[in-house]
């Protein structure tokens, strides 16, 4: 990884400098657990102040992360123990309202500054950090504070992996750098190296490409074998159609140059690995064989293949962004516009759209190639997408 950051491209994450953690009476201090001296403390302290100066200068957002739980902790997500582990028991820790929860003396967000609260370690987890960095254009990320073998380092890898350049300030955290094993989702560099970095004359290119999305479009959900004999013709003939369309669809947005991403959902036998919510998994996944890897209900219907230059991702639940790496793969490829088919409208692909809009992606939904046929629920999507024709589509070059 290089060790020079794009500073038009970043943002500087300051992490729990709070008093509880690092004040002398707070906290740590009072239970004589303070990882750091009076020293250490104003040099960290300093260099954030530096740091958060030089983005400022820049027009770059400088962001703040505190923590604060509830009296009692119930609200509190820290790793299970790592609390007792790290400085014994936690109660009276951080607690929302009390002087602890207050940043450390000399260090504070400015008006122009963001402020974050959560009760996790890393700040992407429960938060709206990364859509606000994806408003903000974003690319590369300079972390400081800590405490480093928790919030620090539980950020960098949330970050990494959802495609940022994750930079730390070796300088301006706690506790000291080398009292802790390199992080390998981020690159360490000093202050001094942070504040001269280049700042480009170009503006950040943000993503602007489209993809294509198919969603569950499988024999079990398209086909079913079970039913009423007329009803079952009538459902061919109408899904046949919806089959034709999302292939066309797939053939000339493809030779577009779009991204073709076919989203499939499958499952183990005793449904160990499902994600789908309890109170349809045993509606729509009754029978044994249903949706089954391998099985004639989990394949893509007749007349639908994936090119070898298209991606298929397999998914567990209803939404294509919940556990798949849907979120990264559209980062890598620049999309910021995604185009669905496929269904259920209320099921698979509504969810999918609802995470996606919610991450900062545009979206159109095609009406005559999504399912079940005639839905009403159509109109709820519309609130989050452009509805579109098949035939529109096709007929723009």
């Amino acid at each position: 990884m290089t060790k020079i950051f794009d500073l038009d491209r970043a943002a500087l994450i300051v992490t729990d400098v709070q008093a509880d953690y690092l004040a002398a009476d707070g906290f740590l201090g009072r239970a004589g657990k303070r990882r750091m001296t009076d020293g250490e403390i104003a040099v960290m302290a300093e260099n954030i102040r530096r740091l958060a100066a030089r983005f400022r200068t820049a027009g770059r957002p400088v962001i703040w992360a505190r923590s604060a739980f509830r009296a009692d902790m119930a609200d509190c997500a820290w790793g299970a123990g790592w609390a007792d582990r790290y400085f014994g028991a936690p109660r009276g820790f951080l607690v929302e309202g009390s002087a602890g929860t207050g940043w450390l003396a000399g260090l504070a967000p400015e008006k122009t500054d963001i402020l974050l609260t959560r009760g996790t370690h890393g700040v992407f987890a429960g938060t709206s950090l990364d859509r606000t960095l994806v408003n903000l254009g974003v690319g590369d990320l300079l972390l400081a504070g800590g405490p480093l073998s928790a919030s620090l380092s539980d950020t960098a890898r949330g970050g990494a992996a959802l495609g940022y350049r994750v930079f730390l300030a070796g300088d301006a955290v706690f506790p000291p750098l080398a009292s802790y094993p390199p992080i390998s989702s981020a690159q360490a560099i000093a202050t001094d190296e942070a504040l001269a970095a280049p700042q480009s004359a170009a503006p950040a290119r943000n993503a602007d490409r489209s993809a294509f999305l198919v969603i569950d479009m499988q024999n079990h959900f398209l086909f079913p074998q079970k039913g009423d004999e007329e009803a079952r013709q009538k459902n061919f003939a109408r899904n046949s159609e919806l089959v034709r369309n999302c292939a066309a669809m797939a053939d000339h947005l493809r030779a577009k140059g779009w991204p073709v991403i076919w989203l499939k959902t499958g499952r183990r036998a005793d449904r160990i690995d499902t994600a789908m919510h309890k109170l349809r998994e045993d509606i729509l996944l009754s029978g044994d064989s249903l949706l089954l890897d391998g099985t004639w209900g989990a394949e893509l219907a007749e007349g639908l293949a994936p090119a070898p230059e298209d991606y298929v991702l397999y998914k567990r639940g209803q939404s294509g962004f919940g556990f798949t790496p849907l979120h990264r793969a559209l980062r890598n490829l620049g999309v910021s516009h995604c185009l669905l088919s496929g269904g259920a409208a209320s099921g698979c692909l509504g969810a999918t759209l609802r995470d996606g809009a919610a991450l900062g992606y545009r979206f159109g939904v095609i009406e005559d190639a999504l399912y079940p046929v005639g839905s009403k629920y159509a109109a709820v999507l519309a609130d989050y997408a452009e509805m579109r024709k098949t035939a529109d589509v096709l007929a723009k070059s």
